[in-house]
């Protein structure tokens, strides 16, 4: 079961049966000072986790062993997603009817963990089998950084892939290109990229790739083509269960097979962002230092039932209670921002709305609020809390589909 029969450069990976899609890497490992990562700057919270590590290639020639921090990593990572874990854990917790404390970290994930899997599953389609693929660490860590705690999976996608190239020629030192680990900025996770300047090669070809896709899926043409883009770029299993799940959601009319063109009923921008025009950007500075989290409920006829974000489709006509709930402490106000979309909002005046709105259900509690059902299509509504002039929390789109 051991890959390579020898070891590995740094750990034992052991191999298990092929259908499992299953491996085990084991690295001998001791504690290490973590006085020396302190002295860089690193917080002792992550520089306290610091490890000294087997490696082959060094073991002749130095006294010490190799050093590394994987523990103070996935905490320096969770610090760069702390406003969407939290939000995430919390509404879990609703969910889930618990304590926000018997919710762990694990359970959530984040709209840049989603987007780095992502990534990382179009690496492995178009480089099924090259040793010089792109390595998981450096799409991790570039993701990362420029995440900027965006709510959504699509919005996340569409900040991080124009800012992983800015970020990685910002680093480059001299002639060589640097991805410094946060937690230990000694160590390059692209140390090998100068033995081996194919890896490096072949990194920009995947982001040149990433990049042009990203540019063409945004335009009118290129999102008609959308099923031929998923099936080349993650695989034909991946595309068609995503097609079939769009399908099922927009009941545009029949799906037809992932090599073909999907049937289009609302414009790309409406499909693909938030970016819609009628949405009014904050009137406030946006600094986002606490949180807020949205939960809705829809009747028709009798008692009132969850509905989730995203979830399945409500009838029209239907009527809509979204609570919010907020850690602001402080006196503040609440605005909503609600934002429709689709011909039949389109065809009535005002009907696309996309301002902000204070206008209150219970005047004794501004963090609830009613709606209707009108309009056939994909909407959602925002919460905002306002705090002496400062936007101090935003709850992110809460997207009702409506037939």
């Amino acid at each position: 079961m051991l890959d390579p029969k020898d070891g590995g450069r740094r750990c034992w990976t052991l191999q298990y049966a092929e259908e499992e899609k299953f491996h085990l890497d084991i690295l001998p490992a001791i504690p290490d000072d973590p006085n020396w990562l302190i002295r860089q700057g690193v917080p002792p919270d992550l520089a306290r986790h610091t490890i000294e590590i087997t490696d082959k290639t060094t073991w002749d020639t130095d006294a010490g062993w190799s050093k590394s921090n994987p523990m103070g990593y996935v905490l320096w990572f969770k610090s760069r997603t702390r406003v969407r874990l939290d939000e995430g854990r919390r509404i879990l917790a609703i969910e889930k009817r618990a304590r926000i404390e018997d919710i762990q970290d694990y359970e959530v994930r984040t709209p840049v963990q989603r987007v780095i899997q992502i990534l990382k599953r179009h690496r492995d389609v178009q480089y099924p089998e090259d040793e010089d693929k792109p390595i998981s660490i450096i799409i991790s860590t570039l993701a990362a950084i420029v995440y900027q705690n965006e709510p959504t999976v699509s919005e996340a996608m569409l900040s991080v892939v124009p800012k992983m190239r800015s970020e990685l020629e910002q680093k480059k030192r001299g002639a060589v290109w640097w991805v410094p680990n946060p937690v230990n900025s000694l160590e390059n996770f692209a140390d090998k990229w100068e033995a081996t300047p194919r890896k490096a090669q072949v990194f920009f070809e995947w982001l040149n790739l990433i990049e042009k896709e990203h540019r063409e899926l945004l335009t009118d043409a290129g999102f008609k083509k959308v099923g031929e883009y998923l099936t080349e770029a993650y695989g034909s299993r991946e595309a068609s269960k995503t097609l079939e799940k769009y399908a099922s959601r927009s009941k545009g009319g029949a799906l037809v097979k992932y090599g073909s063109a999907v049937p289009i009923t609302e414009s790309v921008q409406e499909l693909t962002t938030f970016n819609v025009p009628q949405r009014q950007q904050p009137a406030w500075p946006v600094v986002a230092i606490n949180t807020v989290t949205v939960t809705a409920h829809w009747k028709k006829i009798g008692g009132w039932r969850p509905l989730s974000n995203n979830g399945p489709y409500v009838v029209r006509g239907s009527s809509l209670l979204f609570t919010a709930r907020t850690n602001v402490q402080q006196q503040y106000r609440v605005f909503w921002q609600i934002v429709n979309t689709g011909r039949d909002a389109r065809a009535e005046a005002n009907g696309l709305r996309g301002g902000f709105e204070d206008r209150r259900t219970d005047e004794n509690n501004p963090l609830v609020r009613d709606e209707t059902a009108k309009f056939r299509g994909r909407h959602w509504i925002e919460c905002f809390i306002i705090h002496n002039g400062l936007c101090v929390a935003r709850s992110g789109e809460f997207i009702v589909n409506i037939f």
